[in-house]
């Protein structure tokens, strides 16, 4: 369990810094975009959907980050509601749920999208890059974040619980 957790470390380390560099990026691209269209008076063909495809791995990217850390919203919400002799079960079964989604709808239907539009060979209007490409990011999310439920499984670890307190 030890090395499991430790390759977690990793992955989650690698993916923090690779999230940060996307929206750096994102930050730059969306300043250059206004900035070409405002000051230089033609606005660059290519930031608009840049941006876009940045912000959609910033997004995937940072879910499983958000999920391990136990800060997506609402993911843990029933839980912390729950008493706390049943929030470890209910924990393993939240788990479980987002792990069987991220296998099901984010691997292999992002396996699906992916691979079906790499054969397709279609390409971004502005970049010219293999629409595949940018759509790999599903299937990546998905199985970071099928790693962190099975870690969630096999280590319940619930979060604070915001039940009530018991009235006489």
């Amino acid at each position: 369990m030890k090395s499991f957790r430790a390759f977690l470390e990793i992955i989650k380390r690698i993916l923090e810094v690779f999230t940060a560099l996307s929206f750096l990026v994102l930050l730059f691209d969306v300043l250059w975009g206004v900035f070409s269209r405002y000051i230089i008076g033609t606005q660059s063909r290519w930031t608009e959907e840049l941006a876009i495809y940045l912000l959609v791995w910033v997004t995937f990217l940072a879910t499983p980050l958000a999920y391990h850390e136990k800060a997506h919203l609402g993911v843990d919400f029933l839980v912390r509601k729950m008493h706390p002799s049943v929030a470890p079960s209910c924990e393993v079964i939240t788990h479980i749920c987002s792990g069987l989604f991220s296998v099901i709808v984010l691997c292999f239907g992002g396996w699906l999208l992916v691979s079906e539009t790499l054969e397709a060979r279609q390409l971004s209007p502005a970049l010219g890059v293999p629409v595949g490409i940018f759509y790999s990011v599903v299937p990546i999310s998905g199985a970071i974040l099928s790693l962190f439920c099975l870690y969630g499984i096999l280590n319940p670890q619930p979060a604070q619980a915001d039940a009530l307190p018991e009235t006489d």
